[in-house]
Parts: structure tokens; C-alpha cells; sequence
């Protein structure tokens, strides 16, 4: 069985106008993630998400896969190892490290 905080549904039919609000969310909570591989969604989730159309057969698949309490354990674990990347510690270093390359480059 499933419930709301075991995983984080981000399904897109295409990327304009959207937000990653909800997608970082679910990262930064250690959460699986239900996706479609659109934008900048696979760039963000890698791992922490199993993929699926945006179809409602593909997305009844893709739930009944995280249903398997190893499964979302294992996509949990890549969104918590994927958290790390964007932590504030984490973002302010790559940030002051472009700005150091491009302001003395």
C-alpha cells in the first residue's frame, strides 16, 4: 500500500510554464517520485524518480511499482543522496565558485 507522503507525484506533458517547486520538494523530503521524463525533471530527479509516461495505464503502472515497499526504498535513497546537491551549503559553494571563475577569469 501506497499513501500520499511514500511518494511525490510530478507529471508533465511538456515544461513550459512550469515549476520544479514541487519536484525539489519531494528531493529534498528523501521522497520517491512518480515522473514523466520532461524538461528538466531527469535532470533534477535522476534516480529518486521510476519514470512514466503521462498516460493513465503508464501511471497506474508507474504507482503500482512504487507500491513495492524496496522499490520506493531504493528511489528514496537516490532522492536523499540527490538532496545533498542542492543543499544550501552545496548551492552557495557552486555559485561562489562560478562567480570567482567568470569575476577573475
Amino acid at each position: 500500500m501506497i499513501v500520499a507522503a511514500d511518494c511525490v507525484l510530478v507529471l508533465r506533458d511538456g515544461s513550459v510554464g512550469e515549476t520544479n517547486g514541487p519536484l525539489m520538494d519531494a528531493v529534498g523530503a528523501g521522497r520517491a517520485v512518480l515522473a514523466t521524463a520532461v524538461g528538466s525533471i531527469r535532470e533534477i530527479a535522476e534516480h529518486a524518480a521510476f519514470y512514466c509516461l503521462p498516460t493513465a495505464e503508464s501511471i497506474r503502472t508507474g504507482l503500482a511499482t512504487l507500491c513495492d515497499d524496496d522499490e520506493r526504498g531504493r528511489h528514496a535513497e537516490f532522492a536523499r543522496a540527490r538532496a545533498t546537491a542542492f543543499s544550501v551549503h552545496s548551492t552557495a559553494r557552486r555559485h561562489a565558485d562560478l562567480f570567482g571563475e567568470v569575476l577573475d577569469g
